[in-house]
């Protein structure tokens, strides 16, 4: 009996680390990762280094999740560079894209009618009603340009007011 409870506790101990190193990786980790692709319909150019894929699209990656109408993905010598999603014209959905940055507990969340995504760069370009979560921080503006691996933002509205949106809480303690 003493040998079943030992086991046990082993089988816990080793099934929390599982758990602990699955929720670690982010950024930096997920290029390591495959990529999933769920689409309607994909054209794929090798000689160009191009994907598109068209209707209801899911990439994922790690801790990194786009999705949108349409998302081209761009390749050099076999390496993604850069992932461009973009909302239908008629739609009334955004493009959205999540992902845990390295050295964070909270996962960024965008959403814009074009996202842009410079892969190697850690780059995020939101442009057409763009908005830019992290933990309890909005960011909201029509060009949204995040360097993810530095936290540096750049906010610009293209609106009548030429106003963007901001609502940045102190951290909890």
């Amino acid at each position: 009996m003493k040998a079943r409870a030992q086991y046990s506790m082993v089988l816990m101990v080793l099934l929390g680390s599982f758990a602990i190193q699955k929720e670690t990786h982010a950024l930096t980790e997920d290029r390591e990762l495959p990529i999933h692709i769920q689409a309607d319909a994909a054209v794929i150019d090798d000689a160009k280094g191009s994907s598109i894929y068209r209707g209801n699209v899911v990439i994922e990656q790690g801790t990194l999740l786009i999705n949108a109408d349409e998302i081209e993905v761009i390749t050099a010598d076999q390496e993604v560079i850069q992932i461009i999603a973009m909302t239908d014209a008629n739609s009334d959905k955004l493009a959205h894209y999540e992902q845990l940055p390295d050295d964070s507990e909270d996962r960024i969340f965008a959403d814009a009618r074009k996202i842009i995504y410079l892969v190697q760069e850690e780059r995020v370009h939101l442009s057409g009603n763009g908005t830019l979560k992290q933990a309890k921080d909005i960011l909201k503006g029509e060009l949204i340009y995040y360097d993810v691996a530095l936290g540096i933002m750049s906010l610009k509205s293209t609106s009548k007011d030429g106003r963007i949106n901001m609502t940045i809480n102190p951290k909890d303690i």
